[in-house]
């Protein structure tokens, strides 16, 4: 009588229990999955941008060159150079020496960028 009850309620109770580490590894296996096609997207995120920099490193960026690049920026600053976003008078961060009026034609000493 209880001997045979109490082995049942045991057997239930390890049953239960073996059915909860199934469900703990099922989880984990989940878990591991997803960390693993994480860190393969990171990995592929990063050779993408390893070969970015390496193909920087050769001077070409989106089929440019470095000398294309500068050719085709407008503007000219006494202090920075060649550049998109300012003309001398309009300096903010003037160095020493700084000619509000110099410009790509007159240069006027000012920075000369390598071409």
């Amino acid at each position: 009588g209880d001997y045979n009850s109490n082995m049942i309620t045991l057997l239930d109770n390890t049953a239960n229990q073996l059915d909860t580490v199934t469900d703990h590894c099922a989880l984990a296996t989940t878990e591991r999955d997803a960390i693993k096609a994480e860190v393969t997207e990171l990995k592929e995120q990063l050779a993408t941008a390893l070969a970015a920099l390496n193909a920087s490193k050769k001077g070409k960026q989106n089929g440019t060159t470095w000398k294309q690049r500068k050719l085709a920026m407008q503007h000219y600053c006494h202090t920075h150079g060649l550049n998109k976003s300012h003309d001398s008078h309009d300096c903010k961060n003037k160095r020493d020496g700084h000619q509000d009026t110099a410009t790509k034609a007159k240069r006027m000493g000012g920075k000369d960028s390598t071409l």
